[in-house]
């Protein structure tokens, strides 16, 4: 029997870390029937923050399974956040996001708008790995904590200067990095403010700069948004701006696309 399998990651974003909470697989045969199937990383829902995160709606977490299956029924996380066939709106949400028939987990990447319920988002989904971080790098303290964090939160093991960071020590290492890492922060943006202040009553501050985007790897990124491979926080991560950012230069871009025409 023919089946289409969609893969995709259930994840939280808090203070610019995005965690990788749950696997959900979407598998639907061509005889009508199908299956979610959703595999939580209990070391990664151990280290968020509870303030932004209650559960994955439908599931006890409180059983930590490895694995939970909803055959032939829709999911209370889908039910919730997909639209219904019997909306008057429903094919042109559909049509919203580049679709022609729904696939419930490819909706969910491409849509922008987000459920009001929770801060839930579905991303594309990647596969464990080790991650090697060299510590011969000559990026700064904080940025090397920054990305072991990441990492960490994406379900990552991570290898740095000869000790392996996995599932056994994810929690009090991430624990105390975050912490050294708030108070780097913290430290730092508060010499900014000073250096600014100072500069204002010298009159020397002209503002922040703005960052400059390369356009040829914007519209590159938005080749792989449109074919639902990356969604727009994939691409300003990689570009390193910001979501009011992004949105902005695409609508700098479509203007000047209609002023060609």
């Amino acid at each position: 029997m023919n089946s289409v399998v969609t893969n995709a990651s259930i994840c939280v974003e808090h203070e610019n870390i995005i965690y990788r909470l749950s696997s959900i697989t979407h598998i639907e045969n061509e005889d009508g029937t199908f299956k979610y199937i959703f595999k939580p990383n209990f070391s990664v829902i151990d280290i968020v923050d509870p303030k932004c995160f209650a559960g994955i709606p439908g599931l006890n977490l409180d059983l930590r399974k490895e694995v939970y299956v909803r055959e032939n029924v829709l999911p209370v996380f889908i039910s919730e956040r997909v639209p219904q066939e019997n909306r008057e709106d429903y094919w042109e949400m559909l049509e919203s996001v580049g679709m022609d028939y729904m696939n419930p987990l490819e909706y969910l990447m491409r849509v922008k708008t987000r459920y009001s319920g929770d801060k839930l988002i579905v991303l594309p989904h990647e596969e464990k790995k080790t991650v090697d971080i060299d510590d011969s790098s000559t990026d700064n303290i904080p940025t090397i904590i920054k990305r072991i964090l990441d990492e960490l939160a994406k379900g990552n093991d991570v290898f740095y200067s000869g000790e392996i960071i996995d599932d056994e020590n994810r929690q009090t290492t991430f624990s105390l990095l975050r912490k050294m890492y708030q108070k780097s922060s913290l430290y730092k943006n508060t010499v900014l403010k000073h250096g600014r202040d100072k500069a204002k009553l010298e009159k020397k501050y002209l503002g922040r700069k703005p960052i400059e985007v390369d356009e040829k790897r914007f519209r590159e990124f938005e080749e792989l948004v449109k074919s639902g491979r990356a969604t727009y926080r994939d691409v300003s991560e990689f570009l390193d701006i910001s979501i009011d950012k992004y949105y902005r230069y695409r609508k700098q871009l479509r203007k000047k696309e209609n002023e060609c025409e």
